[in-house]
């Protein structure tokens, strides 16, 4: 961003194919378009929300997380649109982040909230849609959120030094192994950032 600082996004739509593609790049497309503008992350989402509302259907909507890292990277403001919590682990201990809004597409008078967490060096964030936690196996059992969690405290309690490539490697690979080989029907999308 214009002040240093990294924005970080990560997405949902609902549906497959074409038209969740064709609304994954009008998301992106507004977002980029007004993220070097906004003051502020809750009136930017705000914009990307009344934007969408144009072009969506009533039964078609967007999750999303947005997330600017100062470039000091000791303070980190988000705001959620109904998208999976931001999960941070430090010192062993993993909080659930999610302060935000409404979906995207659905109200175009929806307001947006900004969570803003002091960050400390080491700290892990992690973004994922929702296609990890949903993810099954033949037993039609869910990965979820209790075995998500336990997977990033294990991963991210590693060598210190661990990049974070590895790390998120790691995550997918504790999901795969889960599932087996049986077929899935959502995507997984996985961000990991840690701070120095």
């Amino acid at each position: 961003l214009p002040d240093g600082g990294l924005g970080v996004v990560i997405a949902d739509v609902v549906g497959k194919g074409v038209p969740a593609s064709l609304m994954m790049a009008s998301a992106r497309s507004v977002l980029r378009s007004h993220a070097k503008r906004a003051a502020d992350l809750g009136e930017l989402i705000q914009i990307v929300n009344r934007r969408l509302g144009y072009d969506l259907l009533p039964s078609e909507f967007v999750t999303a997380l947005y997330a600017v890292l100062d470039q000091d990277g000791r303070r980190l403001r988000y705001c959620s649109a109904g998208h999976e919590p931001l999960l941070l682990l430090r010192d062993g201990e993993l909080e659930s982040h999610g302060v935000g809004g409404l979906v995207l597409g659905l109200d175009p008078d929806a307001t947006y909230a900004v969570g803003e967490l002091a960050l400390e060096g080491g700290d892990l964030l992690v973004f994922s849609t929702d296609g990890l936690i949903e993810s099954l196996n033949y037993r039609d059992e869910s990965y979820g959120r209790a075995r998500l969690h336990s997977s990033i405290k294990l991963h991210g309690a590693m060598a210190p030094d661990m990049p974070v490539n590895l790390i998120a490697k790691q995550l997918l690979w504790d999901v795969r192994r889960f599932v087996g080989y049986a077929p899935q029907s959502d995507d997984m999308t996985l961000v990991v950032v840690k701070t120095a």
